[in-house]
Order: C-alpha cells, then sequence, then structure tokens
C-alpha cells in the first residue's frame, strides 16, 4: 500500500512492480512486518524508489524478519538519502545478534550529517560485543542533536555501557536524549558509567531513562545519576526509572517524596530542572 499526504510517502510491505518517484517528498515512512513474505531479499526493495534528494526525514520499521534480509537493504539504502536528517529505524525481534547491529552500526557510520536518530532494537539476543560496536558508531555521529534508543530485552551488561558512556560524551551538540533499557543485565556501576558520559553533554535540556528489571540495588547508583545531571546547566526536563522491586520514592520539581533528606544536596543543584521524576523500588525488608 502506498499513501502519499503533505510531502510524506507511506510505503507498507508488499510486492511493488516498477519505481516510485519521491520528487518532492519530504518524510518517507517504509513498514515491513515479516517482511519475508512480501520480498524473499529485502535487497530487492532499494531498487524501488528514485529521487530521494529531497528526503530528510526516513522511517524503517521491522518485525520478525530475518537477518539475511535485512542486512542486504540497509547500507544500499541509506546510500541513496544524500540529505537525510533524521532517521527512525526500528528492528524489533529480527533476531539481530551481536552480529548483526555491528552491521548495522557500519551503516550509520556514513550518517554524519544527521541530527536527529531513533533505534529500537529490543528482542534481538544483543550483548556487549554489539552494543560496543553500535556504540563506536555512534560517538562518530558528532551533530546529533536528539538520540532515542529503545535497547530493551537484549543481554547487554556495564560493560557495554562502559563503551556506550564514552562515546555518547562525544555528543556535544545533543539536547534531547533517552534511553530504555528495560529487562537486559544491567548493574548499578553501568548507571554509574553512563552518569559519567551524561555530565560531558553540557548542551542537554532533555533526559529520559528507563532501567526496570535490571540489577540495580545500590542508593549510590541515583546519587551518582543526580551529581551528573547537576552539571547539565542547560536541563530543562528529566525523568529517570529505576525501577526494581516493591516500594517507588519520588522526587518532582526537587521536592523528595518518601524517603527524607535522600539526595537533597544533589537535586537542589538542578535550579533549571522543572521536572524531575526519580522513580526507584528498592526490597522491602519488612
Amino acid at each position: 500500500m502506498i499513501q502519499i499526504q503533505d510531502k510524506v510517502l507511506e510505503f507498507k510491505g508488499q510486492h511493488y512492480k516498477g519505481t516510485i518517484s519521491c520528487a518532492g517528498i519530504q518524510e518517507l515512512i517504509c513498514e515491513f512486518g515479516g517482511a519475508n513474505d512480501y520480498y524473499q531479499n529485502l535487497g530487492v526493495f532499494v531498487n524501488v524508489f528514485k529521487d530521494l534528494n529531497e528526503v530528510q526525514i526516513l522511517s524503517i520499521n521491522l518485525w520478525n524478519c530475518g537477518l539475511d534480509s535485512f542486512e542486504s537493504m540497509l547500507p544500499q539504502f541509506l546510500s541513496m538519502f544524500p540529505n537525510l536528517k533524521n532517521f527512525k529505524l526500528s528492528v524489533w525481534s529480527c533476531s539481530l545478534g551481536d552480529e548483526g547491529l555491528k552491521r548495522v552500526a557500519e551503516s550509520l557510520i556514513n550518517l554524519k550529517t544527521i541530527t536527529h536518530l531513533f533505534f529500537d532494537f529490543r528482542w534481538n539476543q544483543v550483548k556487549d560485543k554489539g552494543f560496543i560496536s553500535f556504540s563506536q558508531a555512534l560517538g562518530q555521529l558528532t551533530q546529533l542533536q536528539s538520540l532515542q534508543i529503545d535497547g530493551s530485552n537484549n543481554l547487554i551488561t556495564h560493560k557495554g555501557m562502559l563503551e556506550f558512556a564514552f562515546e555518547l560524551a562525544k555528543l556535544q551538540e545533543l539536547n534531547n536524549f533517552d534511553l530504555i533499557f528495560e529487562s537486559n543485565e544491567m548493574q548499578s556501576v553501568g548507571i554509574k558509567h553512563l552518569s559519567e558520559g551524561v555530565k560531558h553533554c553540557k548542551k542537554l535540556t532533555d533526559i529520559s531513562l528507563n532501567f526496570r528489571n535490571n540489577i540495580i540495588r545500590d542508593d549510590e547508583t541515583l546519587r551518582k545519576a543526580c551529581k551528573a545531571l547537576s552539571m547539565c546547566s542547560q536541563l530543562v526536563n528529566s525523568k529517570f526509572d529505576f525501577l526494581i522491586k516493591r516500594r517507588r520514592q519520588y522526587y518532582i520539581n526537587n521536592q523528595p517524596k518518601g524517603k527524607k533528606g535522600l539526595y537533597k544536596n544533589e537535586l537542589f543543584k538542578l535550579q533549571r530542572t522543572v521536572l524531575l521524576d526519580i522513580e526507584t523500588q528498592k526490597e522491602d525488608n519488612n
């Protein structure tokens, strides 16, 4: 199915004979569910579009796709967008693994002019090796202003987060950072590594971190996170979710509720923060 409206072209996976001109199109959306039902090799799909010079926003949504078909399409396809600024890639449950994510990373390296990146790689059995490859590619995208990542339900630990934090610190133009990392194998030290990277992003105004259902148990994790945030002088909005077990403690508008005085000094340093919502859930000893 093909829909064109207000300079947006939406293409939903199907066999298509011939080519589609994207002259005058600024946003291209490509969706594939079980894409191998439409193309035995997604490399064939690359030849469907032409006249892509004006496209600035590209969205590719794939789920339940074979790794080989995905790899054959992405590098060549991305090379066809010389003026791309905003790239949204969702590869939900595509069996990428470490090697697949490495090849995705190699494709991203050439997108040095993009300013907005959204990447969803949930449910792909990715471990530290693959995440490190992705992080190293990410560090080369120095023009990024907005970075949104959903890496939930993988197997990434603090070792992968250490490299990610190091590369994140290179993104000096970043003003929006949204990281969803539910149900990985992240320990408290991984959050500390991330905090060290965040504090170098001096233009950061909005941050949201979600680490639900990881292995985070010590209060020092939140203390480190708050200290890192306090060094982001431009910070406007922030939200942390470190849900672990039964009891939640909320921090909103710099007013701690729950355990009295916890991280009070660090929180009050956030003079420009209008929303700070940190959720933690700790073991109930009772």
